[in-house]
């Protein structure tokens, strides 16, 4: 006996006789049930079939017969195993899906139908579906015997979520945030929000925000996951613009009273600067739009030191920051007192100025008030003298000059008292020796000593 395919038995009979002797019949029990009167039958066995089968045979010889019977076992092959299994479950469309088939047997043949019009003839093989629905997979596997079996599931194909996404600003501008928003008609249903702005930044939001620190264009990618798994992602280039380089001068330091001149010189490599924004650091700022000056003064009313802050913003709208330090020097006072004096005496002055806080002094200018008196109406002297050509009041003025260039002014009244009249009369010319002379002085009312 013979398995000629899975589970079809091919007998042959093998019996023989005496020379006198003829077989004339042959009856089989195929064990199952079954029988045959043919020398040699072809039975088919249920799979995995085990049983005795047995042969009589019956020999003529001259009409007398003789028979005898041979029992032997039957087993027929089992059909082999199989089963398979996939990944991922759900599957979703457009992704590929992995097939693992599986067998306890030695297969031969290994066949896939995945139920879209499509087949493979692998072990595991990766198929991807067009469209969304229940597709009914069939494995059959066919084993060294060559038996056959199959086994059969249904494969859910997911459609894939849409997503979409914004952002703003566009374009965004270097260290500033930058805001994205995801869309998606599964929003409520969304399993995962994964961003990726391409700098190496990530998000697990549905909307988030970011920071880029490096300028250029950057390609940001949002990935939605629904609840079965499925996954789609839209992608687009953010541009991360250069911040403008906000700069300025002034010509500070600068004296109470001053103005203090600021000079931009900001520039922008995006297009220009169309917004300046002046904080002088004292309560008080300037805005200025283009195409105003962007060149500003400013007086400050007391001294210090103040940070200027200069804020600009590009035609981009990226903006940027930039301070200097502007001192204002505290002006000197001036003052001064006299020692009082008669016509054609010396009068003493003494420097009583003050730095005020500020630096020290560096000059003083006198101005007498008495033309008269030629080049000595002059005097760069701290505490000076000076004669008047004639008794009277004088305005006297005082400029004192720090070591900044600060300077201050006062005038003061000075009073010259002219020299007293007098006279001398006696009662006569010549007098004897030892004689009385009587001598008469007359003079100016205010005079004391005589």
């Amino acid at each position: 006996m013979t398995f000629t395919t899975c589970s079809e038995a091919q007998f042959i009979d093998l019996s023989s006789t005496t020379p006198t002797y003829t077989i004339v019949s042959w009856d089989w029990d195929l064990g199952d049930g079954n029988t045959s009167i043919l020398q040699n039958p072809l039975h088919t066995y249920a799979p995995g079939f085990i049983g005795i089968a047995s042969l009589t045979v019956t020999a003529d010889s001259a009409g007398t017969t003789c028979q005898d019977v041979f029992s032997f076992p039957v087993q027929a092959p089992d059909l082999p195993t199989v089963y398979f299994t996939w990944d991922p479950e759900p599957t979703c469309l457009g992704g590929a899906t992995s097939f693992f088939g599986t067998s306890g047997n030695p297969i031969t043949l290994w066949e896939w139908d995945f139920g879209d019009g499509f087949s493979s003839a692998i072990q595991n093989p990766i198929h991807t579906f067009l469209l969304p629905g229940a597709y009914q997979v069939i494995l059959r596997v066919t084993d060294n015997n060559g038996c056959i079996n199959a086994d059969t599931n249904i494969v859910n194909v997911g459609s894939i979520p849409d997503v979409d996404y914004t952002f703003n600003p566009d374009p965004t501008c270097l260290n500033d945030i930058t805001n994205f928003f995801g869309t998606s008609s599964i929003a409520p249903y969304a399993t995962a929000w994964t961003w990726d702005f391409g700098d190496g930044g990530v998000a697990f939001t549905q909307d988030a925000i970011h920071t880029y620190i490096s300028a250029g264009t950057y390609n940001a990618t949002l990935t939605i996951e629904d609840t079965n798994g499925c996954t789609n992602s839209v992608s687009y280039p953010v541009t991360v613009n250069p911040l403008p380089t906000a700069n300025f001068f002034h010509d500070g330091p600068v004296c109470l009273n001053d103005s203090v001149h600021f000079t931009n010189i900001s520039t922008s490599p995006n297009g220009y600067i169309a917004r300046w924004q002046w904080d002088f650091g004292d309560g008080t700022s300037q805005n200025v739009i283009f195409p105003g000056d962007p060149n500003v003064a400013h007086m400050y009313s007391n001294p210090g030191t103040f940070q200027v802050t200069l804020t600009v913003t590009d035609s981009d709208s990226c903006t940027n920051t930039t301070f200097r330090d502007v001192i204002i020097v505290a002006n000197p006072i001036a003052d001064f007192n006299y020692t009082p004096a008669c016509n054609q005496q010396p009068v003493q002055f003494n420097d009583l100025s003050s730095i005020n806080g500020g630096n020290s002094l560096f000059s003083w200018y006198w101005e007498f008030g008495d033309p008269a008196s030629g080049v000595n109406n002059i005097s760069t002297l701290q505490n000076p003298s000076h004669i008047f050509s004639t008794g009277g009041s004088f305005d006297v003025l005082l400029i004192v000059t720090n070591t900044d260039g600060c300077t201050d002014t006062v005038t003061y009244p000075v009073a010259v008292n002219p020299l007293p009249d007098v006279q001398i009369t006696t009662d006569a010319d010549t007098v004897c020796v030892n004689a009385v002379a009587n001598f008469y002085g007359s003079g100016s009312v205010n005079i004391v000593t005589w």
